[in-house]
């Protein structure tokens, strides 16, 4: 039996197959799109292949703009600001970065220019390429700005045409699923959902039913004009207080049956779905209650939950146990670049942990941008920086001075291209800051990271010599070819 064999099973799913139970929820970054000329930059394509390699089976392509005639006016937040060293004042990130700003970009893309379509074909056949489906959100579609209770009716009674004119457009692209934002109310169709939905017309209601009957009905629109396309409505499983239950979800999901293909499954609200060590516990992520609640209803749809899922051990038993048929993640890939070629391979020990830190998630150029555990995330953002790591050719003996995270870290990839590396470490343990994690409960995920450090030290025949200062005389007798500190 394989070591992964519920991870890695196939599944089919409206006729496509899925090439395993793992699939990328949305998270293309944001400003990727320059206002002076309206093109999508080439580092989105990198992304987008990046994802699809490590093994991903569902990968989304970045959001689109579709103006709508009712849309409010929406402020677009500013990037962050840097704190000045000399006085502590503010002062703006430095516009010659090379990177994307608010001042320059904004988020999304006009797929009414014809070389921005070329764009997202391309990446749809990158992500193909790798034998996985692409998906796009049709909730761009909606107007912008507006409250369920005061947005006109004949916005609402638009609707089903004008998600399926986008669902169309993004088929012929390519695109394979279809993707419907309905999480921490954030959207018309999910507000419609809520027990705050206080509309007298037919888009308004007390029950389940008339609540349910404008997402029914655009349901019913996308599926009569892409029947090859999956439909994968993403929903909170529960709202904060005052909106709709578990109970409530279970009741809509019942409705939509053979309408969804997949439930992606999110947490009541953002910081929900994007845990770290702080509100969340080890193999305990929030969101496997919810998919195991909608498993018992024996839907048609696939249940996929979201939110904290990067360990395989964790994602084999929650499938195997019958809570959930496939899960959703995006800093696990991030993090590990080659997750599902390890998990073949029957490695799941030497994937590398996601910190849970969020620093990927927040905008190209700001100061935390990239991936604490990746650092090739950030690069491959960079349009001014490019790296290519070639095969070792002439092996070097190589000293490694710390046994801290960062030296840990340099021997592990110097032995990976095949040098021989001793790293001296003058206390008796590896770890270096991170052995403070050890004292305070929500630092697990450093903990998880810095094991994965000591496996890999193990398993890349690294020599540590513990107990040990190494100083300009004593590397000198070694005859090292490089030294690094």
């Amino acid at each position: 039996m394989k070591q992964f064999e519920h991870i890695l099973s196939p599944v089919v799913v409206n006729g496509k197959v899925l090439p395993n139970r793992l699939g990328m929820s949305r998270s293309i970054p944001t400003f990727t799109v320059g206002v002076e000329d309206e093109k999508p930059m080439e580092s989105v394509l990198t992304f987008v292949d990046n994802m699809a390699a490590s093994g991903a089976a569902i990968v989304p392509l970045p959001a689109v703009i579709w103006p709508h005639p009712n849309s409010r006016p929406m402020q677009m937040p500013p990037r962050p600001f840097e704190m000045d060293d000399e006085d502590g004042t503010e002062k703006k990130p430095k516009a010659d970065d090379g990177l994307p700003t608010a001042k320059t970009h904004n988020e999304g893309v006009d797929l009414s220019i014809r070389n921005n379509r070329i764009f997202y074909a391309r990446m749809a056949s990158a992500v193909h390429s790798y034998g996985a489906l692409c998906s796009m959100g049709i909730s761009d579609a909606e107007p912008r700005g507006w409250d369920i209770n005061d947005v006109p009716l004949e916005v609402l009674e638009d609707l089903p045409e004008r998600f399926a004119r986008v669902a169309v457009d993004y088929a012929a692209l390519g695109v394979d699923v279809l993707n419907v934002h309905m999480s921490y109310g954030g959207t018309l169709l999910c507000r419609s959902l809520s027990p705050r939905n206080r509309r007298r017309d037919r888009f308004g209601g007390n029950t389940p039913e008339e609540r349910a009957r404008l997402t029914l009905e655009v349901f019913r629109r996308v599926k009569a004009v892409c029947p090859g396309c999956i439909l994968q409505v993403q929903i909170s499983g529960e709202e904060p207080e005052g909106g709709y239950t578990l109970e409530d979800l279970c009741e809509y999901a019942k409705l939509w049956d053979g309408l969804v293909d997949i439930y992606q499954i999110r947490g009541a609200t953002d910081a929900a779905a994007h845990p770290s060590g702080v509100n969340s516990e080890r193999g305990k992520p929030v969101t496997l209650a919810y998919a195991s609640r909608l498993k018992e209803l024996g839907l048609r749809a696939l249940i996929g939950p979201v939110g904290g899922y990067g360990q395989p051990d964790l994602i084999e038993q929650a499938i195997a146990d019958g809570k959930c048929d496939l899960v959703f993640m995006s800093r696990g890939f991030i993090a590990e670049p080659n997750y599902v070629e390890k998990l073949m391979a029957g490695r799941g020990s030497d994937i590398i942990p996601c910190l849970l830190c969020n620093k990927c998630h927040v905008r190209p150029g700001d100061p935390d941008f990239g991936c604490s555990v990746n650092p090739q995330l950030a690069i491959s953002m960079n349009p001014n920086f490019r790296t290519h790591i070639r095969p070792v050719v002439h092996p070097k003996k190589v000293a490694v001075i710390g046994g801290g995270p960062a030296g840990m870290t340099a021997a592990i990839t110097a032995a990976e291209r095949g040098h021989q590396v001793t790293l001296y470490e003058k206390s008796g343990a590896l770890g270096g800051q991170l052995l403070h994690a050890e004292h305070v409960d929500f630092k697990w995920p450093l903990l998880d990271y810095l094991a994965y450090l000591k496996r890999q030290i193990v398993d890349r025949g690294v020599t540590v010599r513990y107990h040990t200062e190494a100083t300009p005389e004593m590397l000198a007798t070694e005859g090292y070819d490089a030294i690094l500190y």
